[in-house]
């Protein structure tokens, strides 16, 4: 997976747990989300009292071990970074024991007469480079889990569905909006509503396919994912391109005799818009000449070639030319899904 950003200062991943075992570890919740506690004291080789004087300091802890600080108080613990009668250090200079120590970031408990500190540590994980878990298995969560889903193979060699859910996990937040821009099955959606399920979030989702298999089977998936018990129910707009040019190249592609390709170039030569070298009024002997081509599939890679590929579809700068009778509920649905708006 390579990812680009146009900002590497906005590009953070999020700090997030994916294996679950790293997940149960962190058994408690607040608003910020999942956190363990941890000692604060950092006992390491390294990290003594003299390789790091720095972070040796005292912290004053109330006799109800509520009130923790830095300020020397009368009738408070006065605590220091010791284990066993070694003096190693705490994990933050003093200034940035300021800075956390807000709310309950800081947790002070007794242990066997001892005053231990404790902070907050947030979810996370050195994510690997290779995700070699099994759930990331296209056989087992891609195939299977489709196959399941629909009732029967429809679609060769789908993603998983957790490669897809904890790619979100790292890179999204709750409101953003997801494009997938060759959607395949539909598992970039399926991701969102089962993200949006773990976490109640309101993520969206904009797939983008272009073959018509494709398309059927991501709508029948996402009809199943929205309908299930037990998932967030929902609901999504299916939208497709307004076709100009495309409709000359299906009628190419279905044609079955140089009689209709015929028929088809004398209407490309009125109505379609043709590559720059391409003079539409042919003479007779031109159309003569492409009868005598004798092959129906020549005839129909010289026909496909005539056409300005970057037409095949309505632009949406040309939304307003009367000769694409546009609707005006087409217009709104346009203007709004790539504007923005509260008509929608």
């Amino acid at each position: 997976m390579l990812v680009y950003t146009k900002n590497i200062s906005k590009a953070e991943l999020n700090k997030i747990a994916l294996d679950k075992d790293k997940i149960e570890s962190f058994d408690k919740r607040d608003e910020a989300g999942n956190y363990r506690l941890e000692p604060f004291m950092r006992v390491r080789s390294n990290t003594s009292r003299t390789n790091k004087p720095k972070f040796w300091y005292p912290i004053y802890v109330s006799k109800d071990l509520k009130d923790i600080t830095l300020t020397k108080k009368n009738n408070y613990h006065k605590v220091f970074p010791i284990d066993n009668d070694r003096e190693f250090t705490w994990k933050t200079k003093p200034e940035t024991f300021e800075k956390r120590n807000v709310g309950d970031y800081f947790v002070a408990v007794e242990q066997q007469g001892q005053i231990i500190i404790l902070h907050k540590y947030r979810e996370q994980q050195v994510i690997k480079n290779l995700w070699m878990d099994k759930k990331y298995f296209p056989e087992f969560q891609g195939t299977n889990l489709l196959k399941n889903l629909l009732g029967k193979n429809l679609f060769s060699y789908p993603k998983s569905l957790y490669a897809v859910l904890d790619t979100l996990k790292i890179m999204t937040s709750n409101n953003d909006i997801i494009l997938d821009f060759f959607a395949g099955s539909g598992t970039t959606g399926h991701a969102v509503l089962e993200m949006n399920k773990q976490d109640g979030g309101k993520r969206q989702f904009i797939l983008v396919e272009q073959l018509d298999e494709h398309i059927s089977v991501c709508k029948e998936r996402l009809k199943k994912v929205t309908a299930q018990e037990g998932l967030l129910s929902g609901n999504f707009v299916s939208c497709e391109l307004m076709s100009y040019n495309e409709v000359f190249m299906e009628r190419i592609q279905s044609a079955e005799s140089s009689e209709e390709l015929l028929d088809i170039w004398r209407d490309m030569s009125k109505d379609s818009v043709l590559n720059w070298y391409v003079k539409p009024h042919k003479p007779m002997e031109a159309e003569e000449h492409f009868i005598t081509i004798n092959d129906v599939e020549k005839q129909k890679q010289l026909l496909a070639a005539l056409l300005d590929k970057n037409q095949l579809y309505v632009h949406l700068s040309e939304i307003e030319d009367e000769t694409f009778k546009v609707s005006e509920a087409d217009k709104l649905l346009n203007k709004n899904f790539y504007k923005g708006g509260d008509d929608v």
